[in-house]
């Protein structure tokens, strides 16, 4: 009986470590290594790395200067749903110099605003006038969900994804 036993559980226990292993090899080849090609399709020079939190995968994903942040995030978010799961965070990681930091405390005020009221017209004067004081360029665009707001000097730049909704929440 105790032998009979010592047996059920080695089976067991190898059975449960091809399953693991099985399932370890599918997600890497079927899954996140796919994703991470297409994204170095839509984005050449692009490092990503993405992690799972419990049942959300959040995606950092860094490169050059973006020229359409909106579009490539739009395209990268459907390509993270599609191969990594349907709770996925999306995050373009920049790199601000202090004056860009400094713009952004500027200009989220009239972006806020803009948001909060509907007046995207009055806000995207008021950034307008705040940057062409300054030497940056900038690129605000919308689509039915989020606020892209990109702002660029030199080889520094800064990316803003702002949710329309709840207020206007940032990553």
């Amino acid at each position: 009986m105790g032998m009979k036993l010592l047996r059920i559980g080695a089976v067991t226990i190898v059975t449960l470590a091809m399953l693991w292993s099985g399932h370890s090899v599918y997600e890497k080849y079927v899954s996140e290594k796919p994703f991470h090609e297409a994204v170095i399709n839509l984005l050449p020079n692009a490092v990503v790395e993405h992690k799972k939190e419990g049942s959300k995968v959040i995606v950092n994903v860094e490169s050059d200067k973006i020229d359409d942040l909106g579009k490539q995030y739009r395209d990268i978010y459907k390509m993270s749903k599609e191969h990594l799961g349907s709770e996925v965070e999306l995050n373009f990681l920049d790199h601000p110099d202090e004056d860009l930091t400094d713009l952004w405390k500027v200009i989220q005020f009239p972006l806020y605003q803009g948001l909060a009221t509907g007046k995207y017209m009055d806000m995207h004067n008021e950034i307008n006038f705040i940057v062409s004081q300054t030497e940056m360029d900038y690129l605000v665009t919308l689509d039915e969900k989020h606020l892209y707001l990109q702002i660029a000097k030199n080889d520094k730049y800064l990316y803003r994804i702002i949710s329309r909704e709840r207020g206007g929440e940032a990553s």
